[in-house]
């Protein structure tokens, strides 16, 4: 009884261990799923994660963090019947927080098998990946705007200048394919028509990007002269083209140049509308500096005044991103108390199902709700907060109860916000985040609760291990009465009986005949073995209940003295090998005398017969542990055996062929654990058994 107690222990201590592990490991929602799909278990990363505790969402279906749009098209019982149909099914998607956000999660559904191989339950494992997936479909937004911005753009890299990116006018203009240009070098693209020796766009060009790469500075050129290549299918060859570049660098960390951009105007119309005005072909290809001047300054001022209006675009709409984003509620308003924008969350907060419909519906705030003091008493309609903000107060945090007098809704909310004003001090807009504290509340009612709940179940506790201990220590004043016993009353006639029976052996051998004298030495064989058994116990009773002092053991000392002392262990009977030097170890005396007894003592009886035993001991160091391993010759034990050889009475082989106690392995082990170490064994049959014991270092140099 006493057995499976102390391994229902070791399994409770496993399963606290693995429970910690889990939980340590909190940017990762670990869970399990049980057949019927529900949740089984849930780990602090999951918590943390998806905004459910523990005692909410085991129980709960598994499709209760997935979304709306996943479960209605069976989603998680797909995940369930692909994992156990494949062992294995990614889960790379969307799903839903308890306050109803949306996290994009990475992650695995495997199927948890029993010892026979058959399933009983699911576990997944998921991390969240929302921001790496914003970032993406960010980064693909904004390549998505450039490539569709109405100027001729194309990205490089400084050095080789590489084609990366290419604005769908840069391609019409140029007569070129996306495809057919990234990655491949700009002036492979576009070469001099090397049947011009007017061309010097490629050489001019080359040398501007030059410069930018290595002063970090814009570089603005003049109209080039530069016929790019006509594709195939419009005759080919080369057409006259003149272009107005500019090229700037993009600055990485530390200031180093990470792209060009490289920004070009068609100037072609122009130049062939002063050609035709006759103007000398050698002045249009280089015009005179102020219309050079002139044409560039236009080109820039209007590309500068497109690219401020994309930023204020752009910038306008990230602000509208994350004032939605906002997982509190936000509320700004005019001076008359009139709003102007309302995020969504207030709206959802507040019971609307949108942020339009709770602005149209602002006129009647006053008698859709009631706001009401923590402890009772209705707030005056002038002392609501926004109005206290628009007076020019400044909240924070102050905590109030509301209601909604269609549907009887209440929660608690927490109202924090300032008024905003002008440079002359006149106030403009008044802003009131809004958060529903509502569980936090409750969860405060609940834990005074349970903290009293606690104090009475504590005196309760206190009491039970007061009388616990009182029938705790009767029953070991009783098992110490039990043993003194066994070690005097019920050993004192098994040594009668060993006496009478040699007497009877010497004094009355020949009346009895070879049958009485058989018997004879079977019962005084019996008693010997009983006799080795109760002391067996004894030691290992001593084993669990004396206090130990631990102190440096010379395990060589110690183990030639056993040889010494033991002729079992000696030559002819037996070879022991020791490998020198052995390591010391922090230790009992008395129970590494026993441990080292013992395994020497299995290493020389169980040999097959006729093979002369041969054990072989040596340590090594390991972490700040020591392994001494106990190597023999024997006859092995088969893998299935390795744990049970450990326990009372195990024993594998009948005691006329291999004659014992079966608890010998079973002290070595309890006396390993008593010095703070751990016992184990390598062994195949036929091939001898290699066991180890691992205990704390000593001092060893």
């Amino acid at each position: 009884m006493q057995h499976k107690e102390e391994l229902q222990h070791d399994l409770d201590e496993n399963e606290q261990w693995l429970r910690m592990l889990i939980d340590s490991a909190e940017d990762y929602a670990i869970f399990a799923v049980n057949l019927a799909g529900k949740i089984a278990s849930w780990s602090k990363g999951a918590e943390k994660l998806f905004g459910y505790a523990e005692n909410e969402i085991v129980g709960q279906e598994f499709s209760t963090i997935f979304t709306k749009e996943d479960r209605e098209q069976g989603v998680p019982r797909q995940e369930i019947e692909r994992a156990q149909r494949e062992g294995y099914c990614p889960d790379v998607r969307w799903h839903k927080r308890k306050d109803g956000s949306r996290l994009f999660v990475s992650g695995a559904v495997r199927p948890l098998r029993d010892k026979n191989q058959h399933v009983h339950g699911f576990l997944k494992v998921a991390h969240d990946v929302t921001e790496q997936k914003q970032a993406e479909e960010l980064q693909a937004q904004f390549r998505a705007l450039f490539e569709s911005a109405p100027g001729l753009f194309l990205v490089l890299t400084p050095k080789d200048y590489r084609i990366v990116g290419a604005s769908d006018a840069f391609l019409r203009a140029t007569m070129t394919e996306r495809d057919g240009i990234m990655g491949r070098g700009l002036f492979e693209v576009f070469p001099d028509d090397p049947e011009d020796p007017n061309c010097t766009g490629k050489r001019n060009l080359e040398a501007s990007l030059a410069r930018v790469t290595k002063e970090r500075r814009r570089d603005v050129m003049a109209v080039q002269y530069y016929p790019i290549p006509r594709p195939a299918s419009q005759g080919g060859g080369f057409e006259p083209r003149w272009w107005s570049p500019i090229n700037t660098p993009v600055l990485g960390p530390g200031g180093k140049v990470t792209h060009i951009i490289h920004r070009v105007e068609d100037m072609t119309p122009f130049v062939r509308q002063m050609q035709d005005k006759g103007r000398p072909a050698n002045e249009l290809q280089l015009p005179d500096l102020r219309l050079q001047q002139m044409a560039e300054e236009v080109v820039l001022r209007g590309q500068e005044l497109q690219r401020a209006n994309e930023e204020i675009r752009r910038s306008r709409a990230q602000l509208e991103a994350v004032f939605q984003a906002m997982q509190g509620g936000v509320i700004v308003s005019d001076p008359a108390g009139n709003l102007i924008l309302v995020n969504e969350a207030e709206a959802r907060m507040t019971g609307y199902s949108s942020a339009d419909a709770m602005k149209a519906s602002q006129k009647n705030f006053r008698e859709m709700f009631e706001i009401e003091y923590p402890a009772g008493g209705l707030v005056p309609l002038e002392d609501w907060p926004l109005a206290r903000v628009l007076r020019g107060e400044i909240l924070n945090d102050w905590q109030l109860r509301a209601r909604r007098r269609d549907n009887g809704r209440e929660w608690f909310l927490s109202f924090s916000g300032q008024p905003v004003r002008d440079e002359n001090g006149r106030l403009v807009l008044g802003v009131l985040v809004t958060r529903d504290i509502t569980h936090t509340k409750q969860a405060e009612t609940a834990l005074r609760e349970t903290r009293d709940e606690l104090a009475r179940a504590n005196a309760e506790l206190e009491k039970r291990v007061q009388e616990r201990t009182v029938r705790l220590t009767e029953t070991i004043q009783e098992l110490e009465g039990f043993s003194y016993s066994m070690s005097h009353d019920m050993r004192a006639p098994l040594r009668a009986m060993q006496s009478f029976a040699e007497i009877l052996r010497t004094d009355f051998g020949q009346r009895l005949g070879p049958e009485g004298v058989e018997f004879l030495n079977r019962i005084a064989s019996a008693a010997t073995r009983l006799d080795e058994l109760i002391r067996d116990v004894l030691t290992l009773s001593r084993m669990r209940s004396n206090g130990l002092e631990m102190h440096l053991v010379d395990l060589e000392n110690l183990l030639r003295q056993i040889i010494h002392e033991r002729r079992a262990f000696q030559p002819p009977r037996a070879e022991v090998i020791i490998v020198s030097p052995l390591l010391k170890v922090l230790g009992h005396e008395a129970l590494a005398t026993q441990c080292l007894s013992n395994l020497l003592d299995n290493a020389v009886k169980f040999v097959a017969p006729g093979v002369h035993p041969q054990v072989r001991v040596w340590t090594e160091p390991r972490a700040n542990r020591v392994r001494v391993w106990v190597e023999d010759n024997g006859i092995g034990v088969s893998k299935e055996y390795h744990e049970r050889i450990f326990r009372m009475f195990e024993r594998l082989h009948a005691n006329e062929r291999y004659p014992g106690t079966g608890i010998g392995l079973a002290i070595v082990r309890k006396a390993v654990e008593r010095m703070g170490g751990q016992a184990g064994v390598e062994s195949e049959p036929g091939k001898g058994s290699r066991f180890w014991l691992d205990l704390n270092g000593g001092e060893n140099s």
